[in-house]
């Protein structure tokens, strides 16, 4: 198998997917941090358990809070 982890596997809908989940400062989206490389990588491993689908959830803590950022089927 393939290195590293899925952060978490749902299901949609009767559809599982894989689901990346970074948190980042409001100075820094954490949606940069799910690059190329990354998204790769989780798409290899979903693809290894027989997931089609992968999504990312990104969350921004800032002083005023917290924000989550759902992105379907990014790769």
């Amino acid at each position: 198998m393939g290195r590293g982890e899925l952060d978490l596997i749902i299901r949609i809908g009767g559809e599982l997917a894989a689901v990346e989940v970074k948190t980042g400062s409001a100075d820094s989206d954490p949606i940069y941090h799910f690059d190329e490389i990354k998204q790769r990588q989780v798409r290899l491993l979903a693809t290894q358990r027989g997931i089609k689908r992968v999504d990312y959830v990104g969350v921004t803590v800032s002083a005023g809070g917290v924000a989550v950022r759902w992105l379907p089927r990014v790769c």
